[in-house]
């Protein structure tokens, strides 16, 4: 074997040990990330951020991607191994032997235990930083088919012997959370923490469509409207905001229930300015609208087409719970 053939074999070798240490990496890191940090991250627009949780939110198309790109890496690292020793003189038998007894042992752990240990570690960065190889490597694998296929496998043998196939529980994130709170570190979350990252997994997935109100069932005032008018569309339990609208029903803002009782409301300059969301808008994006317009509820639609309307209070229900709001 010339030097160059040896040359090419030890770098493929090499490759081969890099890669599947990469894909174990990734593998535990992306269960190790803090759920709760990342969409925080992504909110702000963070891009490596926003590219890990579009990946996870396909949980068995990551999972698939890591499982052929580790067997891959394994695979190169081993024939690029056996053939440097094959060119040293050795036999068959032999290496076999050295395959079972040196190779097995060094891919465990350098490309095994070490980087799933750093990347458990330093989930909070390494993990982010990988982002987008991550994604290159789902597009790349998705690209040449290989992805697809092995999908099609798991959810196939997952209806023959039951499960979620590759995904495993339907709810990814929920396994997340259980993994955070089962895990033996120094940093362990108890019950009151698992409740609360429960809690802001549910309002990560929340929409203002989870909590509005149609607003055929909300109370909204005319401008002008006379004080028994106002006393009949409140009613017994009022609202402490309520939209107005003018004469042509498009809504212009928002007032008190207390200055529509007592007639303080009497012209569009004693309107508060009201927030506009769309039904798909997240909770999290909502609400700081909500905040920033310093109201406490806002109209789902546009102002001449109103649908609906949402309040702060339910809103933060999903994290603060029923019991706090």
């Amino acid at each position: 074997m010339s030097g160059v053939e040896i040359a090419a074999w030890t770098a493929l070798a090499l490759a081969g040990l890099a890669g599947s240490a990469i894909a174990s990496g990734l593998e535990m890191g992306v269960y190790a990330l803090g759920r709760y940090g990342l969409e925080t991250r992504a909110l702000r627009g963070e891009r490596s951020a926003v590219l890990l949780r579009g990946e996870l939110s396909r949980t068995d198309r990551l999972l698939a991607t890591l499982l052929v790109h580790n067997n891959l890496c394994n695979y190169l690292g081993v024939l690029g191994v056996s053939s440097l020793l094959t060119a040293g003189g050795l036999g068959a038998g032999a290496v076999l032997l050295a395959q079972s007894v040196i190779v097995a042992p060094v891919l465990l752990i350098l490309a095994e235990s070490v980087p799933k240990e750093l990347f458990r570690v330093g989930a909070d960065s390494l993990t982010y930083r990988a982002a987008p190889l991550l994604r290159a490597l789902r597009l790349f694998y998705v690209w040449i088919g290989v992805v697809p296929l092995v999908r099609i496998a798991g959810r196939a043998m997952a209806a023959i012997i039951g499960g979620g196939g590759l995904g495993g529980s339907a709810d990814s994130r929920q396994r997340m959370a259980v993994l955070l709170k089962d895990a033996g570190s120094a940093d362990r979350v108890g019950d009151e923490h698992a409740m609360l990252i429960d809690r802001a997994l549910a309002m990560g997935r929340t929409t203002v469509a989870d909590e509005m109100l149609p607003w055929s069932a909300a109370q909204h005032v005319q401008l002008g409207a006379s004080p028994p008018h106002v006393r009949r569309v409140l009613g017994t339990n009022p609202g402490s905001t309520v939209p107005i609208t003018d004469a042509a029903g498009a809504v212009i803002g928002l007032a008190g229930a207390v200055d529509l009782l007592t007639g303080a409301v009497a012209s569009p300059e004693n309107l508060k300015p009201v927030p506009f969301v769309e039904r798909d808008t997240p909770a999290v994006v909502a609400i700081r609208k909500m905040l920033a317009a310093g109201a406490d509820l806002a109209v789902v639609g546009a102002p001449r087409r109103p649908v609906g309307i949402v309040t702060l209070r339910h809103l933060a229900e999903p994290l603060l719970g029923s019991e706090a709001v």
